[in-house]
């Protein structure tokens, strides 16, 4: 900052005192205009918890953000973590900056965010820059009133941070043979529902195996139980108590194996001890192996006095329900055409002397279309009217609805969610033996309509798909992964991710990266439509006050979703009318036929197929 200085002579002293206010104002507007702007220090650190990690360990990371002036209407836009799984840490809402002294400077400091990051594979793993905007508060080299007081104004501040890379260690060779993956510190519990050691052929028992700690819970593969008889084995996932702090991700997870046995005799269950790599003790742990013993009896046959009473009304509902047999109906038509035409042949030749050869001809030919038409009709029965599409495309296929508040904007009438979900309930794809489901997504992801061959039922998923509690946000990564997690339940050897969405990943724990690698990998197929315009839309939203018109800007990175949708053997499309809109599925099928001969493989990505398996695992709920 510059001032200006006057020299003043002696003979000038009694000047001065006459004009002593209007030589200092004259110095006051002098200064105001020779004193510089100051450039305020704007900077973002990333601290790691750790210098160094092993696969699948937890590692913090805290973006703190320092100004040695005071901010507002900071905006932050962080990197996806392509090669972690992420978790992000709540912070309060509001929250105060605080002071700390740095480098001989004094800053207001604010953390910005933390993350649980856990490293999917071992290699020297890349965080990416977060960017930040920002208005600083800072002089602007003016001054007012008597005691100079400078006079403030806001800069917009863009900045970023460091890249930083963090070593990450493969864990250590020799692991048990039963390891799959868990690090951290667990214990398990094994609980069985059944009071007494017998039971019946048929009957069931339920295990349950909870697995809590600290550590990588998501990602964990439970045990399987082990039998000495032959037995047929139900697993489903119990719930999720998980939370996730600036210790890591503590909690725990249930698993429930119901268990049927088939044979009779003595049974032995084992549910093999729960294997971890303790990443402090840096070893392998084991728990102990739980071992049940059952006794299994054959049924009890009940006497005819027990037997329960079928009502007439309930045989009549199922001969209703009784497939009618079109084989025997032909065969008796054309037994009655024979028999009829026989007649009619006796008749002739009595009544007349005529030659019975074009009488013989008919009647084998007759014989000979019977004996080619009941294939034909038994085939049309199994086929219905839509043989044909059931050969050409015949394949699971999972929609996946983008219904974040941006969505609501109408440059795609009446709304996009809205041309989107009208489009989905005029599809008629799933009468070629495909079968649909939905995942709705914003901030998190979850399941509208599981797959179906029904068209009622997918109709009703795609009505769902906005009346979800689902916070706002756009989690792509999480949606993919949900879709690929269900189409690996399905019958159909064809799989298909279908997308829509018209914004960036800005949620999840996945990135869509790692999401379409592990689809990939699963030979499933991406499309991906971006809907919007390329400028700013519109929306009608619903707040306290009533109705509001907001303005939505455009935020879709075309080329990351041409890449991961080419990268799966699939296609990116960006709509922006509604005519555009109702074209897209039939490109979309055109793609999937030209392409049904070529068996894909994806080649690309650093993920093993057994580290996807156990992200995929790491959703069942």
């Amino acid at each position: 900052m510059r001032y200006l200085y006057l020299e003043i002579t002696h003979s000038q002293t009694h000047t001065m005192k006459k004009n002593s206010f209007l030589l200092l104002f004259l110095i006051l507007t002098l200064n105001l205009y020779t004193q510089e702007t100051t450039s305020p220090s704007i900077f973002m650190k990333v601290f790691l918890s750790k210098p160094t990690v092993y696969e699948n360990e937890p590692l913090l990371v805290t973006y703190k953000l320092y100004a040695d002036c005071d901010m507002s209407d900071v905006d932050f836009r962080f990197p996806d973590f392509d090669d972690f799984m992420k978790k992000q840490i709540a912070l309060p809402h509001y929250r105060q900056a605080q002071s700390e002294r740095y480098n001989n400077r004094n800053y207001k400091t604010l953390v910005a965010a933390q993350y649980q990051l856990f490293p999917l594979y071992a290699d020297t793993l890349t965080i990416e820059k977060t960017e930040f905007t920002l208005n600083a508060r800072i002089k602007s080299g003016q001054v007012h009133g008597p005691y100079n007081y400078p006079v403030m104004i806001d800069k917009e501040v863009k900045s970023s941070s460091q890249l930083c890379y963090i070593p990450v260690k493969p864990l250590p060779e020799g692991a048990p043979a039963l390891f799959t993956g868990a690090v951290g510190s667990f214990k398990t519990s094994v609980v069985m529902d059944v009071d007494s050691t017998t039971i019946q052929v048929g009957d069931s028992v339920k295990i349950a195996v909870e697995v809590s700690g600290t550590g990588n819970l998501e990602l964990i593969r439970l045990p399987e139980i082990k039998a000495s008889k032959e037995v047929e084995i139900l697993t489903s996932f119990g719930e999720k108590d998980l939370k996730v702090d600036d210790k890591g991700m503590s909690g725990s997870r249930t698993i429930i194996y119901t268990v049927i046995p088939k044979q009779v005799g003595p049974l032995e269950l084992r549910l093999p001890g729960f294997v971890y790599f303790d990443s402090k003790l840096e070893t392998y742990q084991c728990e102990a192996d739980t071992d049940f013993s059952l006794t299994v009896s054959d049924l009890v046959v009940q006497s005819v006095s027990t037997v329960a009473h079928v009502e007439h009304s309930e045989i009549a509902e199922k001969i209703d329900k009784t497939p009618i047999n079109y084989k025997n109906i032909l065969f008796y038509s054309f037994l009655l055409l024979f028999t009829c035409l026989l007649i009619l042949y006796v008749s002739k030749l009595r009544r007349k002397q005529i030659s019975h050869f074009p009488y013989l001809v008919g009647m084998a030919l007759l014989l000979v279309g019977a004996v080619f038409t009941f294939p034909l009709l038994e085939g049309l029965k199994k086929n219905d009217t839509t043989s044909l599409l059931s050969e050409t495309l015949k394949a699971d296929l999972m929609y996946v609805v983008d219904v974040s508040v941006t969505m609501l904007a109408e440059d795609i009438k009446p709304t996009r969610l809205e041309g989107v979900k009208t489009l989905l309930k005029s599809d008629s794809i799933n009468q070629g033996g495909s079968r649909r489901g939905v995942v709705s997504f914003a901030q998190e992801a979850a399941v509208s309509c599981q797959l179906t061959d029904n068209p009622e039922e997918f109709s009703t998923g795609i009505s769902r798909v906005d009346s979800l509690n689902l916070s706002d946000g756009t989690a792509v990564g999480s949606s993919m992964l949900v879709a690929t997690y269900n189409l690996l339940k399905g019958e159909n050897t064809r799989k298909y991710i279908i997308l829509f969405t018209d914004g960036n990943n800005n949620s999840g724990a996945i990135s869509p990266r790692t999401a379409a690698e592990i689809a990939g990998k699963h030979h499933i197929r991406l499309y991906i439509v971006g809907v919007s315009q390329p400028k700013e839309a519109s929306a009608q939203v619903s707040t306290p006050m009533g109705k509001r018109l907001i303005t939505i800007p455009t935020e879709i990175d075309d080329n990351l979703y041409t890449e991961l949708a080419e990268n799966t053997g699939g296609m990116y499309y960006r709509v922006m009318n509604n005519e555009e809109l109702n074209e897209v599925l039939l490109h979309i099928y055109a793609h999937i036929r030209e392409n049904m001969s070529e068996e894909f493989v994806y080649e690309g990505g650093k993920l093993s197929k057994e580290k996807a398996d156990l992200i995929l695992e790491g959703l069942g709920k």
